[in-house]
């Protein structure tokens, strides 16, 4: 997903990064509701990567 487009809000660029994870073959979810130490966070792009029987999670925050 190549475009001269910007997103025109915060929720169109998080979908937008998502997708652009999912096309180069990883797994990637939009606003997730992780588990920490001292609470809880909502991270707005959880995406997984596998590589060689390993899982490599990568967590993103976008701003706009």
């Amino acid at each position: 997903m190549i475009t001269e487009k910007s997103p025109g809000d915060w929720q169109e660029l998080q979908e937008w990064t998502a997708q652009i994870l999912r096309e180069c073959g990883w797994t990637a979810d939009t606003e997730v509701a992780i588990k920490l130490a001292r609470g809880r966070a909502k991270i707005d792009v959880l995406a997984t990567e596998h590589v060689q029987g390993r899982d490599y999670l990568t967590l993103i925050e976008c701003k706009h």
